[in-house]
């Protein structure tokens, strides 16, 4: 059954407008809902003037933000793709609170951000121009345009699905 746009309501603590990135995931236009998402949380933030986001400001992000954030992509992606699902995907690799390099590695190995044993950086390989796409994918939280141009920070500065606020939203 077809999802109602209005059957997820786009909330936001910090007066953000979803309308761009839910129409996206309703169109299945996940690079450009990628780079949306990015932009969407760096306002949340507060920090649109420097374009990127600190470990304090994902530990600090609204809950009811990342929650409509989550939502939407969990929900037009038919729970292939969200940070619950990566988080989920995460503890199954044996992934806890506690940083693990080990299972960082197999987690990104397992939502295809690394192949043969290579990071994929979108300037060498088209990081994000090469579907289909693993489950856990999305969201990268790569940063970018609408034009695909990147600033060059790595996923795994910006968001791990074992960050204190996956369980302080409880996603």
């Amino acid at each position: 059954m077809p999802i109602n746009m209005n059957d997820i309501p786009l909330v936001s603590a910090k007066g953000v407008d979803y309308t761009k990135l839910r129409n996206l995931l309703a169109e299945g236009k996940w690079t450009e809902a990628d780079f949306e998402t990015y932009r969407v949380m760096v306002k949340v933030a507060g920090r649109e003037s420097e374009g990127w986001l600190r470990d304090e400001d994902v530990d600090n992000f609204s809950c009811q933000d990342l929650g409509t954030i989550d939502k939407l992509w969990v929900e037009y992606s038919n729970s292939k793709f969200g940070f619950s699902v990566q988080k989920q995907i995460y503890q199954i690799l044996g992934g806890t609170k506690e940083a693990n390099q080990q299972v960082w590695i197999a987690f990104a190995d397992k939502v295809g951000w690394r192949k043969g044993g290579k990071w994929l950086n979108w300037w060498e390989q088209g990081f994000h121009n090469r579907g289909p796409y693993a489950h856990g994918y999305f969201p990268s939280l790569t940063p970018g345009d609408e034009r695909g141009g990147r600033t060059g920070l790595g996923v795994y500065y910006i968001f791990i699905p074992n960050s204190p606020i996956t369980e302080t939203c409880k996603l």
